[in-house]
């Protein structure tokens, strides 16, 4: 079978003399680890047009059919100390060889014949390596730093590429060099190392077959592993995502930082668009959360802001549409506090501050008119910001943040948001009191909480004493809803993790958004006091009965909490003292005529002003509670 040309021995008839002879040698019967030394010596020394007429030394050098037997190494016999020392000097031989191949510029398409011989080696030197460990951290690098040059020189070529990328066991091997590449400690010969890595792990061969399910056994077994690899290697290997101020990006590190992003997107595609995220994270999502990737992206993004590269833009923006995905979902949400603490902010704002700000406004404007607004009614999420807000002047009052147009208009309608917010969760600490009201129906008692004692099953329902527990288990409907209770009422059995304490402040902003809109409320309820929402569970026939039966002292609220990890409805109902609010807006109701369209059938003015008459007549007089 033929050979590409220049693998072909005639060509040592071009050497010179002197030359021909350490080829000669080289390809000896009798030839030993120094003769093939002398002839890498005169790759590295001679010029580009001798070095390669040295090929045909090195692919005589891997041929595959001298590859040892691994039964060899385990006969300890003085027999066999012959075979023994043959199987080293070829294996000293073969990669000596295989070190001076990619010191090379090799000809386009040689690698179609030199991949066949070299693989069978590094299949062979991964093996022996790992069955006869020297506990040397430098001989496994240098091994990872021989392989990956070497296959990703050869890779240039696409045939040769797809050649390689189709080898069996080729990126299990590919996972387990991976685990070498951020131990490298010559940054040089790292950078090298992850150029050829990356190389193969955003080419989409890694998609087709079983490719990506080798690649994860290499790295370990599992999509922890891997994410720990891409911690590591991508993103943290890279010296300028320290934490330093004076970090600033060359092209070649924004063209790493980049392409780690687009691994992940290429192995889990949903983190690539945050409107296509559902709310629950893949494995490999989870996995990445849980080794620290959102502070890694954070500091990745303060990194790229302070370069004044162009191929910044796409690796800024590619890094803000990953982070948000992880925001949208719930175990990312439940991460935003502490990403607030981080400076997650911080780098907002000074991303809108930077040259790129007007590159990446639309993403900055999803955090602040909709992903941090939506997040300002969780007590964790206002506690992290009302640590932040005292310096946070100093940030929006720099002169390059008042131009950064719509930026700068949906920051200010989210700081009135969370001015008012922090106001209020201030107030809540002051008064640090949570109020019930007693949940047999036919008892008129409102009081602080501790005056209340709580029902065991649910979880969810107060009573002032015994004898109204005992009553509303009885009578009310309670024993037929207990089981049921807590998925649509605010209590410790929802799915949103809220303690105590959240919970509470979560009544006091429900209570308060409800007095600021109470009016437009009440007006709503009047006019559509036919509508209702049809819920079928038996909590929410129990909470709709009882609110019936309350005679017109327990108003159903449902909140709607569109938070970024998805949305939610809770019932947070309204206690009063007395029915008389509820009474008259009944009457007055029923004076309305039910024709629609409504505005042709009565003055709503009039309606409007009859509401703000009985709010302002008997609203005084009615203590309400949630």
């Amino acid at each position: 079978m033929s050979v590409h040309p220049a693998l072909h021995i005639d060509c040592l008839k071009r050497l010179p003399p002197s030359k021909r002879l350490l080829a000669d040698a080289a390809m000896s019967d009798h030839r030993t680890l120094k003769d093939l030394q002398l002839v890498r010596m005169h790759v590295l020394a001679a010029p580009q047009s001798q070095r390669k007429l040295m090929l045909p030394v090195l692919y005589f050098n891997i041929n595959p059919s001298e590859v040892p037997d691994m039964d060899v190494f385990d006969v300890e016999t003085e027999s066999q100390a012959n075979a023994v020392a043959a199987a080293h000097g070829c294996i000293e031989r073969a990669i000596d060889a295989i070190r001076s191949l990619y010191a090379l510029d090799l000809p386009a398409g040689i690698g179609i014949d030199l991949w066949p011989r070299v693989w069978p080696w590094f299949r062979f030197l991964f093996l022996y390596q790992h069955q006869n460990p020297t506990g040397n951290s430098a001989i496994d690098q240098r091994f990872c730093v021989d392989f990956l040059m070497l296959a990703g020189g050869l890779a240039d070529h696409k045939e040769t590429s797809d050649l390689i990328t189709a080898t069996p066991c080729f990126w299990f091997m590919l996972g387990r060099t991976w685990h070498c590449v951020p131990a490298i400690p010559d940054p040089h010969r790292r950078i090298l190392a992850f150029n050829e890595l990356r190389y193969f792990i955003v080419n989409k061969k890694l998609l087709e077959s079983t490719n990506l399910e080798e690649l994860l056994d290499g790295a370990g077994g599992t999509w922890s592993d891997l994410a720990h690899l891409v911690y590591m290697c991508h993103i943290l290997s890279m010296d300028v995502l320290t934490p330093k101020n004076e970090n600033v990006m060359d092209s070649s590190e924004i063209y790493f930082f980049h392409s780690g992003i687009m691994f992940l997107i290429l192995v889990d595609p949903t983190l690539e668009d945050p409107q296509k995220q559902s709310p629950t994270l893949s494995h490999l999502g989870e996995a990445l959360l849980s080794h620290g990737i959102l502070s890694v992206l954070r500091n990745g993004m303060l990194a790229l802001i302070k370069t004044a590269e162009s191929s910044a833009v796409p690796a800024l923006y590619a890094c803000f549409n990953v982070l948000t995905v992880f925001f949208v979902t719930n175990s990312g949400c439940a991460k935003l506090p502490e990403a607030i603490t981080d400076g997650l902010l911080t780098t907002l704002i000074l991303c809108a501050r930077s040259h790129f700000g007007q590159d990446v406004h639309g993403q900055l404007g999803i955090y602040f008119k909709q992903l941090l607004s939506a997040a300002a009614i969780d007590y964790r999420v206002l506690s992290a910001l009302d640590a932040f807000w005292p310096d946070i002047d100093q940030l929006t009052d720099d002169p390059a943040f008042k131009p950064s147009g719509l930026v700068h208009e949906s920051w200010k309608a989210f700081r009135s948001l969370v001015d008012e917010r922090l106001q209020l969760l201030h107030e809540f600490h002051r008064s640090n009191t949570s109020f019930r009201a007693c949940d047999n129906l036919d008892c008129y008692s409102l009081g602080t909480k501790h005056e209340f004692r709580r029902c065991s099953g649910c979880r969810s329902s107060y009573y002032c004493s015994p004898a109204c527990q005992i009553a509303d288990w009885r009578d009310g409907g309670h024993r037929e809803a207990c089981d049921s209770c807590g998925t649509l009422l605010l209590s410790e059995r929802n799915n949103n993790n809220f303690n105590a304490q959240q919970r509470s402040f979560l009544r006091v902003l429900v209570h308060h958004d409800y007095q600021k809109e109470r009016f437009t409320l009440q007006l709503k309820q009047v006019v559509f006091k036919a509508k209702r929402i049809m819920f079928s569970s038996p909590e929410w026939l129990s909470i709709s009965s009882r609110a019936a039966a309350s005679h017109g002292r327990m108003g159903i609220d449902v909140v709607y909490l569109g938070r970024s990890a998805g949305s939610t409805c809770l019932v947070v109902p309204l206690r009063s003292s007395s029915s008389v609010i509820h009474d008259k807006l009944a009457m007055l109701a029923n004076e309305l005529p039910s024709g629609l369209p409504l505005d042709t059938e009565w003055d709503p003015h009039a309606v409007a002003d009859e509401i703000e008459s009985i709010l302002r007549h008997d609203g005084a007089n009615v203590v309400e509670i949630r």
